[in-house]
């Protein structure tokens, strides 16, 4: 679908529907190797989910010898 990969190249920062910048996410759920996230617009009431995928491990701390 059109909207959807136009969400998608601009990063979800914006409703795919309306094109409204006024959305709201819901606490993220973790699923097996996918999180995903419920996500409304406040201006059109559109509701959809984000799935998110591990793509990077940046290094905090390294163990203790």
């Amino acid at each position: 679908m059109k909207y959807e990969e136009e969400y998608l190249k601009t990063g979800g920062v914006f409703c795919p529907f309306c094109k409204s910048p006024d959305i709201e996410g819901r606490a993220v759920d973790i699923v097996g190797s996918e999180a995903v996230q419920e996500v409304s617009c406040v201006r059109c009431n559109a509701a959809w989910r984000d799935t998110y995928k591990l793509h990077a491990v940046d290094t905090l701390d390294e163990p203790s010898k």
